[in-house]
């Protein structure tokens, strides 16, 4: 993997894309794949792809990836400032405790982190892992007048059939955390297997077992 392409999968990584908020995420795709694409497109359900013209026009094979994100999401504000949060997705509440956010406001991001009471002031006889509802964010707001100012609200594909489809997975560790772990040479090589993939396929191909 050269600089660049590291460079823009730090950048996609570190861009925040929450599923149904994924758009900023892919305007960053689509601003790096549109050099190597004859076209780069999206609609109104969020979807967001590139097209790269064939030799030949019957063969048509698509590379498809989700573009969204884990996350939470503000439920409640309370009238001392303290954000409540619900899920998006499989955020894990083990690994929340004393983590920052960055909360997509309507004026743009606002930082915050998820409050922790230090840990030799808990009763130990009580202490236990916080429930979703229980995790509230501190953004350094008195009052929820304050929190709403800075532009933060607590308001909450169709396919063909018949179309031969696979997955390829990249090995990872401690999956929907904040600290998944890949090697880069893995990422490389599922590149290089869809690329070979793409490039043999010919209309002789019809991905169908046969059984009788």
């Amino acid at each position: 993997m050269d600089s660049e392409a590291k460079q823009f999968l730090f950048r996609i990584l570190n861009t925040p894309s929450p599923s149904g908020f994924e758009s900023e995420g892919q305007k960053v795709w689509m601003s790096y794949v549109g050099r190597f694409a004859d076209s780069v497109e999206n609609d109104a359900y969020g979807t967001a792809w590139a097209t790269l013209n064939g030799r030949d026009p019957a063969i048509r094979v698509m590379l498809e990836a989700h573009a969204d994100e884990i996350g939470f999401m503000i439920q409640n504000i309370t009238d001392e400032g303290m954000l409540f949060l619900n899920r998006i997705g499989g955020s894990d509440r083990a690994l929340a405790r004393g983590k920052r956010l960055k909360i997509l406001g309507d004026q743009g991001p606002v930082l915050g982190v998820i409050g922790s009471t230090a840990i030799h002031l808990r009763d130990k006889e009580q202490d236990k892992l916080p429930e979703v509802h229980e995790l509230f964010v501190d953004i350094g707001a008195n009052s929820k007048a304050e929190v709403e100012r800075r532009g933060i609200r607590d308001d909450i594909y169709p396919t063909k059939r018949g179309i031969p489809r696979a997955l390829v997975s990249i090995p990872m560790r401690y999956m929907h955390s904040t600290v998944e772990t890949i090697d880069f040479v893995d990422v490389e090589r599922c590149v290089t297997l869809l690329t070979k993939f793409v490039a043999t396929v010919s209309n002789a191909n019809e991905f169908i077992p046969k059984l009788l």
